[in-house]
């Protein structure tokens, strides 16, 4: 059973591989091109395999620790997908509001300093953060559905 998992995760990772990075010139033979892309892909999970120590976590508390990989790239290109969804959405606000999230997210800029930087009180700056927050979560979870 095991055998069978690898196999369909190597699969699904090439197919995942082929839609998210496709090729840059049609190959010649898709045939050949997609099954050497298995191949090879088979042949890393096998080399990662090896290296990994087997682990039998009997306590879920410690997969929790650990953390979990998942071996495919699925939720790699769900998170891709759902920050595009949240791009595009912030594309769609009203600048001043796009620049008072990013600076507060993306750069940690403080409210205070924001608030000073566009003459608005800080409790305005965290309603604007709140606000496109609250609509760029919207339409992520939209796009989920």
């Amino acid at each position: 059973m095991r055998k069978r998992e690898a196999a369909e995760d190597v699969l699904q990772n090439t197919a995942l591989k082929c839609l998210t990075k496709p090729p840059h010139r049609c190959p010649d033979n898709p045939r050949c091109y997609v099954a050497q892309m298995v191949r090879n892909a088979s042949i890393d999970y096998l080399r990662k395999s090896r290296r990994e120590l087997p682990t039998d976590f009997q306590d879920e508390a410690q997969d929790l620790l650990v953390g979990s990989t998942p071996l495919c790239g699925r939720v790699h290109l769900e998170h891709k997908q759902t920050l595009q969804v949240v791009a595009r959405t912030l594309g769609t606000l009203p600048e001043r509001n796009q620049q008072i999230f990013l600076r507060h997210r993306m750069s940690e800029a403080r409210q205070k300093d924001i608030a000073d930087a566009f003459d608005l009180s800080p409790a305005r700056v965290n309603g604007v953060v709140k606000q496109v927050q609250d609509i760029c979560r919207a339409t992520a979870f939209q796009g989920e559905q």
